[in-house]
């Protein structure tokens, strides 16, 4: 073999080497973007839940709200009719001694 041949081998060889580290390092980012691609999927997915589930909190929130003023407006309703009932009953005690 000549000196032409070996060189132009060594150089093929040398070419196939750096074209194959560079495919490892290629497969080794796509593998990492991969990766990372998956992750934002699964944070995405995960912060969609949390949303839904303080937009159901929220509604809960409003909706004791709207219970404790109703409850509040019964008391007050309530606390009204016994101080009538308590007026009559007055009124009635007081006129009916008087007979």
């Amino acid at each position: 073999m000549g000196e032409a041949a070996r060189l132009s081998i060594s150089s093929e060889n040398s070419n196939l080497s750096f074209f194959l580290t560079i495919l490892r390092y290629v497969g080794v980012a796509m593998v990492g973007a991969c990766m990372f691609y998956d992750r934002l999927v699964d944070v995405e997915a995960l912060a969609t839940a949390n949303a839904s589930a303080i937009t159901v909190i929220k509604e809960d929130v409003a909706t004791i709200g709207r219970i404790e003023e109703a409850v509040k407006y019964l008391k007050r309703d309530s606390e009204y009719q016994n101080g009538r009932i308590d007026d009559i009953y007055r009124i009635l005690t007081t006129n009916s001694g008087g007979n």
